[in-house]
């Protein structure tokens, strides 16, 4: 009806014509940026192939930062699937192997250590949060007699090695100190 009104209008009327057409076209732009938008919206919507908890390292570092393709924001983590990550000082190393025992014992819950065996680890040292030369460690829980332990919770480990001498243990230190003045 209010089409046919203004169709009236604008036969009696030239000017009104132009303006109707100018409205039109303004109409259409509009029209045709609000689906481009709706578009570019539906290109940034992230469907993740599984479920779990999203975890950012902190948000205050993604803030301002512009993105490369293929950079890594995010992870996507099974709550039930919790892993260990162990930073073994370098000056600690010892000789393991996947498969190998370990006790972990989580700060918030310190008389109820966790049983896990190493699942893979680096062989070559990094600097870790701390400053130190360490070797990163991943651990996989085995007993499941109890819910896993929260994202992100903090704690120490235990490792089992192969048994050795007692010597071993004893002078381990010594030794690597003597070796390294020495120049070996």
């Amino acid at each position: 009806m209010c089409h046919l009104i203004f169709r009236t209008i604008a036969s009696n009327c030239s000017i009104c014509t132009d303006h109707l057409c100018i409205a039109g076209a303004e109409l259409a732009l509009k029209q045709a940026e609000r689906d481009y938008a709706k578009t570019l919206l539906d290109r940034t919507i992230l469907v993740a192939r599984k479920t779990g908890v999203v975890v950012f390292t902190d948000r205050k570092d993604l803030e301002g930062k512009p993105l490369a393709v293929g950079e890594k924001v995010m992870m996507i983590v099974d709550p039930g699937a919790v892993e260990l990550t162990i930073n073994l000082a370098a000056a600690d190393s010892v000789v393991l192997e996947p498969g190998a025992r370990v006790k972990a014992f989580v700060d918030s819950d310190p008389l109820r250590p966790l049983e896990a065996t190493v699942a893979h680890f680096d062989y070559q040292a990094r600097i870790s949060e701390s400053g130190v030369a360490a070797y990163h460690l991943v651990a996989v829980i085995t007993a499941r007699d109890r819910p896993s332990p929260q994202l992100g919770v903090r704690g120490t480990a235990q490792l089992y090695g192969p048994e050795a001498p007692l010597a071993v243990f004893i002078l381990r230190r010594p030794l690597s100190a003597i070796r390294q003045w020495i120049g070996l």
